[in-house]
């Protein structure tokens, strides 16, 4: 059982870095390569600085457009769950942000192209 442990733990790492690594293709070749990509595509994921933030949030906060396209077109991430961000400010401080959704992070960092495709497949904008 702890093989199996491990195995994913290594792979939730991959996932991770793939996406930081804005490696479009490779993030969708090992979702499809999994029975369940929603398992990953909605599991919450520690990030430094105490953040904790799905695939599609790192795509979104890395403003990575065609990422979070790929996401939304060939899967069906979960729009509403709720991740903890951190954004800088002013270069100088910045700010945690607790219980804010994909579109919220998308709209506060002025990813207009972002925000128009996650309303566009479905995300609430009154939350």
């Amino acid at each position: 059982m702890q093989f199996i442990q491990e195995s994913t733990n290594e792979f939730n790492k991959l996932l991770v870095a793939t996406v930081h690594k804005d490696d479009v293709t490779s993030l969708k070749i090992q979702l499809l390569s999994e029975s369940n990509p929603d398992l990953y595509l909605n599991q919450i994921y520690d990030e430094p600085h105490e953040q904790k933030c799905t695939l599609l949030m790192i795509a979104c906060l890395n403003g990575n457009e065609d990422m979070v396209y790929m996401l939304l077109n060939c899967f069906k991430p979960n729009l509403e769950i709720l991740n903890v961000i951190k954004i800088n400010n002013d270069g100088e401080s910045s700010t945690i942000y607790k219980n804010v959704t994909v579109l919220w992070a998308a709209a506060s960092m002025n990813h207009l192209k972002i925000v128009k495709q996650l309303v566009e497949h479905g995300a609430n904008v009154n939350h």
